[in-house]
């Protein structure tokens, strides 16, 4: 589909205006695309772009901090990365929600009230206790949820005890 012709011009384009944008167009659609890379046009995404710019990042960086601790032993980089073993089988929004509870970015009162600034206490509005709804709270001891936190433990215990047992047969 190329670009309609104006021939003769309208009240708002002279004609001159309107071929010279008609040569235009059909001169870029003509000409082939000059790249100074082939494998740059396969890769028409910019997520996918910033993402192989990410990547060469971190792959310096990580090969800066090995030279530059290689002859101290005060930092020992990770030698594992990624997400736990039995999280990969999991649901997305489950293993998001555990690792929020476990660096602390969790919509936990505390968290609300420090670091959002969304809420003026940061006590429990679950079991009205006048305790802190922290994870230890709501794990452990909020009267809310005894009944799941009772099965956690017990779940939890259960399959310790079944690693034990595997570990000395």
């Amino acid at each position: 589909m190329g670009a309609p012709s104006h021939c003769g011009g309208s009240r708002d384009t002279p004609a001159s205006k309107a071929e010279f944008a008609d040569m235009m167009a059909k001169d870029a659609a003509s000409s082939p695309i000059r790249a100074p890379n082939e494998a740059l046009l396969r890769q028409t995404s910019l997520t996918h772009l910033k993402r192989k710019a990410s990547v060469v990042r971190s792959h310096g960086t990580e090969q800066w901090i090995r030279q530059s601790t290689s002859l101290r032993a005060s930092y020992a980089p990770r030698k594992k990365t990624g997400f736990r073993p039995a999280l990969k089988k999991e649901r997305k929004a489950l293993a998001s929600r555990y690792y929020q509870l476990l660096t602390g970015h969790a919509i936990t009162a505390p968290y609300l009230k420090e670091k959002l600034h969304k809420r003026d206490s940061d006590k429990c509005w679950f079991c009205l206790s006048g305790r802190r709804r922290t994870r230890e709270h709501l794990f452990k001891d909020c009267d809310r949820w005894l009944p799941q936190i009772r099965a956690l433990w017990l779940s939890m215990e259960n399959d310790l005890q079944d690693k034990d047992k595997r570990h000395y047969i």
